[in-house]
């Protein structure tokens, strides 16, 4: 009568769990693999397409930045020098003797 408590009666359960997690982990797998990929295809039509632009050329850039003419900046000037702190006078304290005691 109480043969069956504690024992699992379905004995292709844990069959079916695993081929169920299998199965998700492969569309996981399947979909990251197409993001991926198509990420790749993404960014090698966009710097084909920007290598065969002509818009900008690199050699006028580089003509564009160069000034063999241009003089060199003047150095800065130099810091102004610190201001003198007043001095300040130190009192001496006088430093009071004990009373002896007089003797009787």
């Amino acid at each position: 009568m109480f043969d069956s408590v504690g024992r699992n009666l379905d004995e292709e359960a844990g069959k079916r769990q695993a081929q169920s997690i299998g199965i998700v982990l492969l569309l996981a797998v399947l979909i990251s693999a197409t993001i991926v990929v198509y990420g790749m295809v993404t960014v090698t039509e966009m710097v084909l397409e920007e290598i065969t632009g002509e818009e900008i050329s690199l050699v006028e850039m580089i003509e564009e930045t160069i000034e063999p003419d241009a003089a060199p900046p003047p150095p800065p000037p130099p810091p102004p020098p610190p201001a003198a702190a007043p001095e300040e006078e130190e009192e001496e304290e006088e430093e009071d003797e004990p009373d002896e005691p007089e003797p009787d």
